[in-house]
């Protein structure tokens, strides 16, 4: 992180409190609202945006905002900004409505086209993990101090992948017959797919569905400082996620806890990535 004279553990106080916003509604979210690609947005998740956006702009008032709900104008010149602030703050909005406890608040500084901050709130479970130059990969569980968390080195005989039940393509399927029969499928919505891997917990997670900056950066961030990795997969190049495109569109992405396993033999088993349109 470069930004001089940012204040991160006040960054990180407004996630928190965001989160506590969200907690409020989690047993009665009041309905949701369709937005325009039929995906639910609730009046809770709303309120949580306003108050961390005016928190931002009181801790970093030159730095711009990014929203999922960004209006067309208010990014106008996006891809002239050296760094701005990525914001999901209900990632996991269908896990919130159904209780499931499987969402997510979400935020992320980009400088240049890569992530130098990376924060995930569980707000249901009260963990935080956060990531930067300066913090390495930490997580604090509810009410207790920060502490480092590691990806682990790949081992082929128990291998653990992580997806999404509800957005899993035939390469997530190919990538868990590749693995061999030893291999552990986990299931987790929104950005808790990641979590796994920067604790050592799991190995990869795939994703061939369509996905935004904005859903990926926090985390990239986080399993960077973690000792793995997060590849795009778009033609022949493999090469980390990258951001301030002029699409915010993500190609199929594979998650890594070890960089040096054979991850890219194992994608060449698979026949090829199927991308989400």
């Amino acid at each position: 992180m470069s930004v001089p004279g940012l204040e991160m553990d006040r960054v990180v106080q407004l996630v928190h409190e965001a989160g506590e916003l969200i907690m409020r509604g989690y047993s009665d979210p009041g309905g949701s609202e369709g937005k325009e690609d039929k995906s639910p947005v609730t009046p809770v998740a709303r309120a949580a945006h306003e108050h961390l956006v005016a928190g931002l702009s009181r801790v970093s008032p030159s730095i711009p905002v990014l929203l999922e709900e960004s209006a067309a104008e208010a990014t106008e010149g996006r891809e002239g900004w050296e760094c701005y602030w990525l914001v999901d703050l209900l990632d996991g909005t269908k896990g919130f409505l159904k209780g499931t406890g499987e969402f997510t608040a979400n935020v992320a500084l980009i400088e240049g086209s890569r992530p130098t901050v990376g924060i995930v709130h569980v707000p249901a479970l009260g963990s935080m993990y956060r990531a930067s130059d300066s913090w390495g990969a930490e997580k604090a569980e509810r009410d207790s101090r920060f502490l480092p968390i590691q990806g682990r080195s790949f081992d082929p005989r128990s291998p653990v992948l992580v997806g999404s039940q509800d957005h899993a393509g035939s390469s997530v399927r190919g990538l868990a017959g590749a693995l061999g029969t030893g291999v552990e499928f986990t299931s987790l919505g929104s950005s808790l797919k990641f979590c796994p891997v920067v604790e050592g917990r799991a190995d990869l997670c795939l994703r061939d569905q369509p996905t935004m900056e904005l859903d990926t950066a926090e985390d990239q961030c986080i399993v960077a400082r973690a000792g793995g990795g997060v590849y795009g997969l778009e033609d022949a190049s493999v090469m980390p996620l990258q951001y301030n495109k002029s699409s915010l569109l993500n190609p199929s992405f594979l998650c890594v806890g070890d960089p040096e396993g054979p991850w890219r033999a194992l994608m060449s088993q698979t026949g090829g990535i199927e991308r989400g349109r």
